[in-house]
């Protein structure tokens, strides 16, 4: 007779961290530099049955936003997922939970450590919210999606009063059953509706459509998108310059890749090239108010816990500006448990 397993057996722990060492290269920082921990992740997953369990993820960091202060902690995802709905591989949450695209790109990217994606950096899109969620893998690795109701306002901001937005991802791999190259081919959707909540705004549209096409496998990733954005202009004014409009409309453009040198040769196996380029146009009928973020570096792969990287980041200017901006070089690593 087979023993009833402990409550033990049936909770697993795992941990993540960021380390960084930044050095200023503008003129003006005066080779500013320090070492920061830029994230700590604690995260416990509680297996009630093979179909439903609880997750909770701890962080901890030295914000990129302010930073130089203390370490807090806060709660990332706290979250209820029950799997194998409708068909296997589904799965619904409840709670403060992993949100539809910046999740899914910052796996995708694979170099969270560097600095966050596209949407995120760009002040457009978070990567958690309060809220419920559904999704999963598509049947015959043909792709996955999700499809989430959230408060809208972001999970380091409360419920403003009663707008809430809605998004969806479908990601596919259309020739999946083909094999072969062709198979790692992939084509992603995502939307976004929702509304600013805030009560002394006179606009509050807020959405977002993005369109990204791309190649992944192991030791290869490619991929490009772009997206559409409208929101209310007092959302975005500190950010960005938008003229006088009360709606802002604007665009933006990412293309990133990863390449592990092993495609080369046997004996450079645990290098990886990578490079990404970041454009946003805040308000098309506004004119050099574009921002582009030009990023590049070398990293080594130790073993499975233990990532490292190098890399230069800098902005390019518009047309009116002088030289790059806030250029930095970077060295940084990750270590997971």
């Amino acid at each position: 007779m087979q023993k009833p397993s402990s409550w033990t057996d049936r909770i697993s722990l795992s941990g993540k961290t960021y380390l960084r060492y930044t050095w200023q290269l503008d003129e003006a920082a005066g080779n500013a530099n320090a070492f920061a921990i830029d994230r700590l992740y604690l995260q416990s997953e509680y297996r009630f049955t093979d179909r439903l369990l609880a997750q909770v993820t701890l962080e901890a960091g030295d914000l990129r936003e302010g930073g130089g202060g203390p370490l807090d902690v806060v709660t990332k995802y706290l979250f209820f997922e029950a799997k194998d709905l409708g068909f296997t591989g589904t799965y619904l949450r409840v709670g403060q939970l992993p949100l539809a695209w910046v999740p899914y790109e910052e796996d995708l990217w694979g170099l969270r450590m560097q600095g966050s994606v596209f949407m995120d950096r760009a002040g457009y899109m978070t990567s958690t919210d309060l809220g419920i969620a559904f999704g999963g893998k598509l049947p015959m690795s043909y792709g996955s999606f999700q499809v989430d109701v959230g408060n809208g306002e972001g999970w380091k901001s409360p419920e403003l009063f009663k707008r809430k937005a809605i998004e969806a991802r479908l990601t596919v791999n259309p020739l999946a059953s083909m094999g072969g190259v062709v198979a790692n081919l992939f084509l992603s959707g995502f939307g976004y509706y929702g509304g600013y909540d805030n009560a002394g705004f006179t606009e509050h549209a807020r959405q977002r459509y993005i369109g990204q096409v791309g190649y992944h496998d192991e030791d290869l990733t490619l991929a490009a998108e772009y997206a559409f954005l409208t929101d209310a202009s007092a959302a975005l004014s500190k950010r960005y310059d938008l003229g006088y409009t009360s709606v802002a409309h604007g665009v933006g453009f990412s293309a990133f890749g990863v390449l592990g040198l092993v495609k080369f040769s046997p004996v450079a196996r645990g290098w990886d090239l990578f490079a990404r380029f970041d454009y946003i146009d805040p308000e098309t009928s506004v004119a050099d108010n574009e921002v582009s973020t030009v990023i590049g570096g070398l990293g080594w792969r130790w073993n499975k816990h233990a990532r490292t990287i190098v890399d230069f980041e800098a902005n390019l200017p518009s047309s009116r500006a002088g030289g790059l901006t806030n250029a930095i070089v970077q060295a940084q690593m990750e270590i997971k448990l």
